[in-house]
Formats: structure tokens, sequence, C-alpha cells
């Protein structure tokens, strides 16, 4: 069975242009530093989550994508 982590650096290393979200209540913060420096997670969410910050961080993602500013 493939983790999280390893699933987001695979989707990575195939789709690079695709924007990533890891929602987690275990987390490696090594294993995180890691995703950030290869590129392959964009946003990271603890678990239990807030509606409004999941909401946001899908929102300013879906804007980087499109080519919009997210100041």
């Amino acid at each position: 069975m493939m983790k999280g982590d390893e699933f987001l650096m695979t989707v990575h290393e195939r789709y690079p242009e695709i924007k990533t979200i890891m929602l987690s209540g275990q987390t490696d913060e090594s294993r995180l530093g890691a995703l950030r420096e290869a590129g392959a997670m964009d946003a990271f969410v603890r678990k239990p989550w807030d509606n409004s910050t999941l909401i946001d961080e899908c929102s300013r993602l879906l804007r980087e994508a499109a080519g919009e500013s997210t100041e």
C-alpha cells in the first residue's frame, strides 16, 4: 500500500502541472519538507481541518492553475 506522501511524489513525477493538497492528521515534518522541496505538494492542511481553510487553499491553487495572481 502506498502512503500519501509517496502518492504525491508519484503524481508530481508523472504530472508536474497538477496542483496538490495534502490533508493529514499524522505528519512527519521531514517528509513534508521533502515534498515541498521537490515541488510535489502545493498546500498542506492539518486534520481535522476547518472548511474555510480548505476552501481557501483550493481556491488559491485553482487561481494559480488558471494563471491568476494569488496576492
